[in-house]
């Protein structure tokens, strides 16, 4: 008798990168307060999503990205101020 554990296994060894992608993100919609979810690299370009049918998932996949980079920017200079003690610049 194969138990449940084994049985995901087996399954998610069949199961392409997108649909494990996608059965993550059904799992956050299960935690409740959650509308919508878009999993998109840096450069913005949709990987997976599950939205509401109203909400066009590839126009909100890039501002999401965006604000992903520019708060991943700003926690690593956050941490490199407050290891050195002093503000830096950030140049463009």
């Amino acid at each position: 008798m194969i138990s449940g554990e084994e049985e995901r296994e087996n399954t998610a060894e069949w199961m392409t990168k997108k649909e494990r992608l996608d059965a993550i993100l059904a799992k956050m919609m299960n935690v409740g307060n959650v509308d919508g979810s878009v999993i998109a690299p840096r450069g913005g370009l949709l990987i997976v999503s599950r939205v509401p049918p109203e909400v066009d998932d590839r126009i909100v996949s890039a501002p999401f990205s965006s604000v992903t980079v520019a708060a991943e920017t700003a926690f690593v200079e956050m941490g490199r101020q407050g290891r050195s003690g002093h503000h830096r610049t950030c140049q463009a």
